[in-house]
């Protein structure tokens, strides 16, 4: 498993970089901006790409709510600005460069960051998933410090390792060894809870194993299937995700992260029938099963109800120990034992649900299919100094990045 931290580097690259703009890939890229980047100008170099795309797809609302500052004149102007921000948040990163404790591979820096420019009046297209997630491949900031060396960050120490709380580098922990989320496992492991509830590396499981517990876990390129635990009993396993226009129950199981759903008759999404609803007998309410309609208490049918509970009995509040107070032990105070009167202990009723009917089918194929979304790097341009920090952009819930 790669370490976080160096991941969190090269994200920044992506934030710093392009980080406005978008990038088509049937787009020609303008001829403006220089994608050359090098070690010792390595935060005007971002700078020049970020404000290029920034002054080509931010409106300066956007970018006066995001960085708190008064929008930059001019993009000449927007290039000091946000080196000098780089600056400030890669220092640590900036030093190791100027001592040799980490190099750029500028080679693997220019793809990625060539993959981020945005082409010439285009912000936003709508595509299947954006270059930068294949040309920016984590490894554009190489540590060489090597175990047990002096170190400051993580991107000073050699794949494989950390920079421990020590200032040591530390080899990531494997198979068995204790562990964090934040610091990770060596390949091929992953830091979960074990039935003894502590933190330690466990082995992703192959094709065909259990998953692992209580993430559902399971090893690249498989998916938790849980189908035939619900349908024979079995204990969920690891399956290969599936390709396009494959069948499918859920966006898991999908190589492409996405599975196409159908549609029950009142327009709701689903993947089964059983996610598909009916009407309520007699009130016409919408409903899933009998439970999610109205009905009445069994001990009077005079009173509606949608939970048992409140089916307390026609004689919950009756006298029942004869002390004229209502409680069952005569000590004046009908609320200060139980909370329970005597009447609805001896006369609880059920609710009696309306019969939910004419439930729909899940009309539709369930397949597996290519994600399609809005790009918005200027999103992603504006949080770019969050990127630094580890935080990756996902698809948003509209479908866009």
């Amino acid at each position: 498993m790669k370490n976080s931290s160096k991941i969190a580097l090269v994200l920044f690259i992506a934030g710093m970089a392009a980080a406005v703009g978008l990038f088509a890939p049937s787009c020609s890229k303008s001829d403006k901006v220089s994608t050359d980047i090098k070690s010792r100008s390595f935060c005007k170099d971002l700078a020049g790409v970020m404000c290029h795309n920034i002054f080509q797809c931010c409106t300066g609302a956007q970018i006066e709510k995001d960085f708190g500052v008064k929008i930059s004149t001019n993009e000449d102007k927007c290039n000091r600005d946000m080196e000098l921000l780089c600056e400030n948040e890669s220092a640590p990163l900036l030093m190791a460069f100027d001592q040799g404790t980490a190099i750029l591979d500028e080679a693997k820096a220019q793809t990625c960051l060539s993959s981020l420019v945005a082409p010439d009046k285009v912000c936003f297209p709508y595509q299947k998933t954006p270059d930068y997630l294949t040309a920016c491949t984590g490894e554009e900031i190489v540590g060489q410090v090597a175990e047990d060396g002096d170190c400051l960050i993580d991107a000073e120490c050699i794949p494989g390792t950390y920079c421990a709380p020590n200032r040591k580098c530390r080899s990531l922990p494997g198979e068995g060894e204790s562990c964090t989320t934040s610091v990770g496992c060596v390949e091929g492991f992953f830091c979960s809870m074990n039935t003894y509830g502590n933190w330690v590396c466990q082995k992703l499981p192959e094709e065909g194993s259990p998953c692992v517990a209580p993430l559902g876990s399971c090893g690249p390129e498989l998916y938790c299937d849980d189908s035939a635990a619900a349908d024979a009993g079995m204990g969920a396993t690891c399956k290969k995700k599936k390709s396009i226009d494959s069948s499918c129950k859920k966006n898991s199981e999908c190589e492409s992260g996405d599975c196409l759903p159908g549609l029950c008759s009142d327009g709701r999404e689903c993947y089964e029938d059983t996610e598909c609803g009916g009407t309520c007998e007699q009130s016409g309410n919408p409903c899933d099963t009998d439970q999610t309609c109205p009905g009445h208490c069994s001990n009077n049918p005079n009173q509606n109800c949608m939970t048992d509970p409140e089916c307390g009995g026609a004689d919950a509040d009756a006298d029942v120990d004869g002390d004229a107070d209502g409680d069952a032990d005569g000590d004046a105070d009908a609320d200060a034992d139980s909370g329970i009167d005597a009447g609805f202990l001896v006369l609880q009723g059920y609710c009696m649900h309306e019969t939910c009917t004419g439930k729909s089918t899940c009309e539709g194929d369930h397949i597996c299919v290519d994600i399609y979304a809005t790009l918005d790097y200027c999103d992603i341009g504006l949080n770019a100094l969050s990127l630094f920090n580890g935080q990756t952009p996902t698809s948003s819930d509209d479908g866009g990045y």
